[in-house]
C-alpha cells in the first residue's frame, strides 16, 4: 500500500490489537501494551487509513471479540478504508454476536451506479413445506378455473394466465413470510444486542445464558437462509456455467493450466520442451498424418445396404396419433428430479408434484389442443 498510492482502499479483518485502550476494551486486562497500540496508529497515518466505525462513532463503547477465558470485551475486528472512500461510507454496524466468539461488522458504502438486469423468477420450494401456503395456491387455482373456464378460452392461453396468477399469489405469500421472518430476526438482534450491553456492563452468568439460547435461535435462522443462499448458487453455477463470463473464467483458468502442453516426444525420441520447438514437432506429425495415399474407390452406399431400416407399421403411427392420457402425464411427472425446473417459467418439480391433483387435468387438455 506505501508503494502504490493510487487508488481506494477497504481493508477489514481481524487485527488483534485495540486502536484505543480507553474505549475499545472493558474490564482492567489490557490487550496490548501502549507501544503497540501507538505503533497501530503509526501504521494508519503512514498508510492513510482511518477506523471506519470510530470515525462514524468518536466516543461510543461497542465491541467486537468476547473470549470466554478471559471474559473481557474488546474491539479488534476493524474495517479500515482510504480518505477518498470515507466520504462513501453511509452506515457502519457491529451486528449481534450469534455463531463466533467474534461479530459480524458491516459498512454500506455507495459506488459507481450500475444498472442490474432482472433476474429470473424461480419459484421458492420452501412455500410447500407450510399446508396453509399449499392450500392458498390451491385456493388461487381453483378460484382461477372456476371463473375463466367457460370453455371458450384457447388452452394456451388459460394455461399461460393460470401460472402469472400463480406467480402472482406465491409472490404475495413471499412477501409476507420475509416481512415475518425479518421481524422475528429484527426482534431477535435487537434482544441480543440488549443482553450483551448487560453483560458488557454487570457480567452476570445468568445473563450469558440467557444470551447464548437468544443466539442459537439466530443460528437457526442463520441456517434458513443459508440453505437458500446455497440453492441460488447452485442455479447460478447452473445458469452460467457454459457462458462467457466471470464464472466461466475461473473454471477455464484452472483448466487451461492443467491441459497446457509442457513437453513433447517426437516418434524419433526427441523431446521438445519450448513452444516453437512443440508446435514444429505438431507440424511435423500432421504433415505426415495427412499425406495423400490411393484413393479409395469403396461406393459409399456400400456402409447403408447392411442396415434395415424397418418402416413405422399402422399400430405405431396410430398409438402416436392417440390423445394424450392423464396416467402418462402423472407418470411424466413423477419422474421429474427435486429440485430442478422443467422449464424457463421457474416453475419446479415440486410445485407440480404438490399439486398434482389440480393440475393434471388441465395439462392433460393443453396437450391434446394442439
Amino acid at each position: 500500500m506505501l508503494h502504490s498510492p493510487d487508488g481506494t482502499i477497504l481493508l477489514g479483518g481481524d487485527f488483534n490489537l485495540v486502536m484505543d485502550n480507553d474505549l475499545d476494551r472493558s474490564g482492567h486486562r489490557y490487550w496490548q501494551t501502549g507501544a503497540l497500540t501507538a505503533a497501530g496508529r503509526h501504521w494508519l497515518v503512514e498508510c492513510g487509513l482511518e477506523d471506519v466505525w470510530r470515525r462514524a462513532h468518536p466516543t461510543l463503547r461497542d465491541y467486537s471479540f468476547y473470549p470466554a477465558a478471559t471474559k473481557t470485551y474488546a474491539r479488534l475486528d476493524f474495517f479500515l478504508a482510504s480518505q477518498e472512500l470515507l466520504s462513501r461510507v453511509m452506515e457502519t454496524t457491529i451486528e449481534p454476536r450469534a455463531l463466533t466468539d467474534h461479530v459480524p461488522i458491516t459498512v454500506v458504502v455507495t459506488l459507481h451506479q450500475r444498472q442490474v438486469g432482472a433476474s429470473g423468477w424461480r419459484f421458492r420450494d420452501s412455500l410447500l413445506q407450510t399446508g396453509a401456503t399449499v392450500e392458498s395456491i390451491r385456493r388461487a387455482i381453483t378460484d382461477y378455473l372456476s371463473f375463466n373456464d367457460d370453455g371458450n378460452t384457447c388452452m394456451g392461453t388459460l394455461w399461460e394466465a393460470l401460472k402469472a396468477v400463480v406467480r402472482g399469489e406465491v409472490m404475495s405469500l413471499s412477501a409476507r413470510d420475509n416481512k415475518a421472518r425479518r421481524e422475528i430476526r429484527e426482534e431477535l438482534e435487537q434482544r441480543v444486542a440488549a443482553l450483551e450491553r448487560s453483560h458488557q456492563s454487570t457480567g452476570a452468568p445468568r445473563i450469558w445464558r440467557e444470551l447464548e439460547k437468544v443466539r442459537q435461535q439466530l443460528k437457526r435462522q442463520d441456517w434458513d437462509r443459508e440453505e437458500y443462499a446455497i440453492a441460488r448458487l447452485k442455479h447460478k453455477y447452473y445458469i452460467r456455467s457454459n457462458r462467457c463470463g466471470k464464472l466461466l473464467a475461473h473454471r477455464l483458468r484452472a483448466q487451461h493450466a492443467a491441459s497446457t502442453i509442457k513437453l513433447v516426444r517426437s516418434p524419433s525420441g526427441v523431446e521438445a520442451r519450448t513452444s516453437d520447438q512443440i508446435v514444429e514437432a505438431f507440424a511435423e506429425f500432421y504433415r505426415g498424418l495427412y499425406v495423400a495415399d490411393e484413393r479409395s474407390n469403396v461406393a459409399p452406399d456400400i456402409f447403408l445396404e447392411g442396415i434395415a431400416i424397418t418402416p413405422l407399421g399402422e399400430r405405431e403411427a396410430s398409438s402416436l396419433d392417440q390423445l394424450v392420457r392423464a396416467e402418462e402425464v402423472i407418470s411424466a411427472i413423477s419422474r421429474l428430479q427435486v429440485g430442478k425446473s422443467p422449464g424457463p417459467d421457474g416453475f419446479t418439480a415440486l410445485f407440480y408434484k404438490t399439486l398434482c391433483v389440480e393440475l393434471v387435468p388441465l395439462l392433460v387438455r393443453l396437450f391434446n389442443s394442439f
